[in-house]
């Protein structure tokens, strides 16, 4: 009866908190593709960016990574993992959307951390670009393959404009 109760409330938490932040682009969760046209929501978008996680291994199985879209203001960041390195499949996992991304602002997929980092932490963020001093607008960190929104104030991000 107890660990009925921890499933009861437990497992609902896991299962509604992916695509937290996504908003209407949360039924590209779990879908497979192989290019973001394949993607319909994500039509009228423009590749930005990305990052592949971790070390790329002809021996492993899949990767990870971050891709950014963009159009007009807004942003859709993808978390998503090879499935088929053979087709170039990709499932995505998990979505985060932005809005009202401004002209002197943009979305950082690296180069963010919290001040007193932990290893291997995955940090998407809004910062302003092109400026003397750099300014974190929104943070999210990717925990169990689940985006949660950091607290600005305890993250810190590479100045560019610096090197």
């Amino acid at each position: 009866m107890k660990y009925s109760l921890i499933f009861l409330f437990f497992i609902p938490q896991l299962c509604f908190s992916q695509g937290k932040y996504s908003y209407e682009f949360s039924s590209l969760l779990e879908k497979k593709f192989v290019t973001e046209k394949d993607l319909s929501l994500l039509k009228g978008f423009r590749y930005e960016q990305g990052i592949i996680l971790g070390e790329i291994s002809e021996n492993a199985p899949y990767y990870l990574a971050f891709e950014v879209f963009r159009k007009a203001n807004v942003r859709v960041v993808i978390f998503e993992k090879m499935v088929n390195p053979e087709t170039k499949t990709k499932s995505v996992i998990e979505v985060l959307k932005f809005s009202n991304v401004l002209k002197n602002q943009e979305v950082r997929v690296s180069g963010c951390s919290r001040k007193n980092p932990y290893p291997d932490e995955k940090i998407v963020a809004v910062v302003t670009n092109n400026t003397p001093k750099l300014k974190i607008l929104q943070a999210f960190v990717l925990k169990d393959s689940r985006f949660e929104k950091l607290d600005i104030k305890k993250i810190k991000c590479i100045n560019e404009i610096d090197y």
